[in-house]
C-alpha cells in the first residue's frame, strides 16, 4: 500500500501556485497581466471621478495594483529558496530523503485555519487601503467598487500570509539549529544554508523597496518616504539576524570548548617538553616541538572561525542598497539646487 505524501498548507493556495507555475514564464506574465488588471481599475475609476485627467497616470495609484501580483511572485521565490536551504542542511546533516521532504513541508506551510484567518484581517486591511479609497471617490457603482479594491485587498492578504510565514520561520530555523548534534567548526556548509536563506530574503526586501523608490522618483512621483525605507531596513535585519542569535551561541560555546581542549594538550606537551630537558633527554625534544607547533597551528585555524554563520561582507552588502536613496535625495535636494536647476 502507498502511503500519499501530505502536502504543505494552506491547500488551496498551493493548489493555485501550483497552476500558476505552469504558465507561461513561470507565473511572470500572470503576474503582469493581474497588475495591469489591477491598475487599470484603479485609474479608470480615478478619471471617471475627475480625480485624475484621462489617460493621466498616478504613480500613487500603482503601488496598490503592485501589491497582489508581488505577493503571489514572492511567495513563489520564497518556496524555491527554502527548497535550496532545506536542501543544503538535511543533505548536509545526513538527512534522508523522506526527512528532507517533511522538513520542507513543515517549513513552507502556513496551517489551513491561521492562513483563513489571516486573508480575512489582510482582505479587510487592503480595502482600507488610502489608494483605493481615494481612486474610488465619487464612484456609485458598487460592483466597480468592489473590483478597485479587490487587487489591493487580495494584496494585503497575501501580504499578511508572507509576514506571518517569515515570523513563523524565525522559530523554525532556530529549531532546525537545535537538531544538529554535533556542529563541524569545519564544516559550516549545513548551518551557513539557513542563514543564506535569511540572508537573500532581507536582501530582497531591501533591494525591491529601494528600486519601487527610485522607479517613483524617476517619473516624478512621490517617493516610498523614509520612514517606509526604515521600516524595510529593521524588518530585514530582523529576518536576517534573528534566527541566528541561538546558533551564534551554540557557535561560540563548541569553539571556546575546542580552544580549551586543544589548550590542555598544548600545556601537556610543554610539560612534557620541559621534563624532557630537565632530563637530558634530548631525542624527545623536537616531537614534542613539532607536536606543539601542530597544535598551535589547530588553535589558530579554530580562533578564525565565524561564530556568526554567514559570509564575510554579508552585512554590508545587505545595508549598501540603503544608501542609494538616500544619495539619490541628496542630489536632488542640494546639488541640483545649487546648479539652479
Amino acid at each position: 500500500m502507498t502511503i500519499k505524501k501530505s502536502q504543505p498548507t494552506p491547500r488551496w493556495l498551493y493548489r493555485f501556485l501550483d497552476w500558476m507555475r505552469s504558465t507561461p514564464l513561470n507565473g511572470g506574465l500572470l503576474a503582469i497581466a493581474i497588475f495591469l488588471f489591477g491598475a487599470g481599475l484603479l485609474h479608470a475609476a480615478a478619471w471617471s471621478s475627475g480625480r485624475l485627467g484621462h489617460y493621466e497616470l498616478d504613480t500613487q495609484l500603482l503601488f496598490p495594483a503592485l501589491w497582489l501580483p508581488s505577493n503571489l511572485l514572492f511567495w513563489l521565490w520564497l518556496d524555491r529558496s527554502a527548497l535550496n536551504a532545506i536542501n543544503d542542511f538535511a543533505i548536509g546533516l545526513g538527512k534522508s530523503q523522506l526527512e528532507k521532504e517533511e522538513i520542507y513541508k513543515n517549513f513552507i506551510s502556513v496551517g489551513n485555519r491561521t492562513s483563513l484567518a489571516l486573508v480575512v484581517i489582510g482582505f479587510a486591511a487592503g480595502y482600507l487601503d488610502p489608494s483605493s479609497v481615494s481612486a474610488s471617490y465619487r464612484n456609485t457603482q458598487p460592483i466597480l467598487g468592489f473590483l478597485i479594491g479587490l487587487s489591493p485587498a487580495l494584496g494585503g492578504a497575501f501580504e499578511f500570509m508572507s509576514l506571518f510565514r517569515l515570523a513563523r520561520q524565525l522559530f523554525l530555523v532556530n529549531k532546525l539549529y537545535k537538531d544538529v548534534k554535533k556542529i563541524n567548526l569545519f564544516n559550516l556548509w549545513p548551518i551557513y544554508a539557513l542563514s543564506r536563506y535569511g540572508y537573500t530574503i532581507a536582501l530582497l526586501f531591501i533591494v525591491v523597496t529601494v528600486v519601487i523608490d527610485l522607479v517613483f522618483r524617476l517619473v516624478g512621483g512621490a517617493d516610498l518616504g523614509t520612514v517606509y525605507l526604515v521600516y524595510t531596513v529593521l524588518v530585514s535585519l530582523i529576518v536576517f539576524i534573528a534566527p541566528l542569535i541561538g546558533i551564534n551561541r551554540r557557535l561560540r560555546r563548541e569553539k571556546e570548548g575546542e580552544l580549551q581542549r586543544l589548550g590542555v594538550q598544548l600545556n601537556s606537551v610543554y610539560t612534557e617538553t620541559e621534563a624532557a630537558v630537565r632530563r637530558r633527554k634530548l631525542g624527545k625534544v623536537n616531537p614534542l616541538r613539532i607536536a606543539a607547533g601542530a597544535l598551535k597551528d589547530q588553535m589558530d585555524a579554530v580562533q578564525k572561525v565565524a561564530t556568526w554563520p554567514w559570509n564575510p561582507g554579508s552585512l554590508r552588502n545587505l545595508l549598501l542598497p540603503v544608501l542609494l536613496p538616500l544619495f539619490i535625495a541628496i542630489l536632488q535636494r542640494f546639488v541640483l539646487t545649487w546648479l539652479g536647476f
